[in-house]
């Protein structure tokens, strides 16, 4: 009786167990990758890599995710989420409230900024070196040692006048001009010996004058040159409201496209970075706006001597996995994100793709 009754146990766990060593693998997840370098590239072996792909292979790694990249381009991201053709989509991809409204972002690995590229400047423009030299900074430091020079040659000259062998004297409008000049070469350390103190409570003025001066025209040297090198930076661009008279170009679709977009601003849009920068080395358009990070890392490829990328922000972007609205994977994604970019790892990943920061 136990061996008919073990059969019929065995017979009817037998399709059971083929069907569990048939079952098929699970559908692997499609991931649409922007061309966006830093962000997501592939390199000389074909194999897609940077930044994004980095996170997106960590969070893969973390949740047990299968999955295949699918290259997409940028303009297409939203509507391929939207008809669920892709399960999520990497590279530069910024966390906006247009795109939030039709699908999901993941908390964001990348804080960074909008800004423009443009053509190198040959040499500063006029316009840029009268701003420079206008510059509050400037005027500030220069008013500043002026007064100083002031006060301190009437202060040389009421003391020195007392003095019968003193270079000082005359009436006091005399003593105050060569007490200003002697002020003023003394600062400079140029010092021509016209005119020197004689008494002691002159030359102990005279002391710590020297010692002024010196620390003076350091910071003034400094203040200089900062403030034309920061005007060469920026070319003809000093302030954003400044590229609304140029012609700009943007990617498809791209963070540029949604900032001159709520301005009201006309532009050129290309499929990829590297043609608008093409673009931009051509002359057909006079700055790219796009996403800090990948407008340096193309010019410093590609374009270096040609173009530049300026130092002005835009305005602060944020970078996340991009989901369909409503993705069971949202929370696990979250979750690994946040071990990920709390890791002490993650900094090496960083600087490894957009430098020093």
């Amino acid at each position: 009786m136990r061996r008919p009754a073990l059969l019929a146990v065995l017979a009817l766990l037998a399709p059971a167990a083929g069907a569990a060593q048939s079952a098929p693998p699970p559908t692997p997840l499609i991931v649409g990758v922007t061309d966006s370098r830093p962000l997501s590239y592939q390199n000389d072996d074909g194999v897609w890599t940077g930044l994004g792909v980095v996170v997106w292979e960590q969070i893969a790694a973390q949740v047990g995710l299968t999955y295949e990249l699918r290259p997409i381009a940028m303009g297409d991201v939203t509507h391929a989420l939207a008809d669920h053709s892709i399960d999520a989509a990497i590279g530069a991809i910024p966390v906006t409230p247009e795109g939030e409204a039709v699908h999901d972002f993941s908390q964001p690995y990348l804080v960074t900024g909008l800004g423009f590229a443009q053509r190198q400047q040959d040499g500063m423009l006029w316009s840029a070196l009268m701003r420079a030299l206008l510059d509050p900074r400037l005027l500030t430091m220069v008013g500043g040692i002026i007064a100083s020079v002031l006060v301190v040659g009437v202060l040389i000259a009421l003391v020195e006048r007392r003095s019968h062998s003193t270079d000082f004297g005359g009436s006091m409008r005399e003593s105050v001009s060569m007490g200003v000049w002697w002020a003023a070469v003394t600062m400079t350390t140029v010092g021509y010996g016209d005119a020197t103190p004689k008494t002691t409570t002159g030359r102990a003025l005279a002391l710590v004058w020297m010692f002024v001066g010196v620390v003076a025209v350091a910071f003034l040297t400094a203040t200089v040159t900062s403030v034309l090198t920061l005007a060469h930076l920026r070319g003809a661009v000093e302030h954003p409201s400044d590229l609304l008279r140029m012609r700009l170009g943007v990617v498809d679709s791209g963070a540029g496209a949604d900032y001159l977009g709520h301005r009201h601003v006309a532009y050129a849009t290309y499929p990829t970075y590297e043609d608008a920068l093409a673009a931009l080395d051509r002359g057909s358009v006079d700055a790219v706006v796009g996403t800090l990070p990948v407008l340096r890392a193309l010019v410093s490829q590609s374009w270096t001597g040609r173009l530049q990328v300026s130092p002005i922000v835009l305005e602060p972007l944020l970078y996340g996995v991009a989901l369909p609205d409503g993705s069971p994977l949202l929370s696990r994604v979250n979750q690994a994100l946040l071990a990920i970019t709390h890791d002490d790892a993650w900094h090496d990943t960083e600087e490894r793709f957009l430098g020093r920061r």
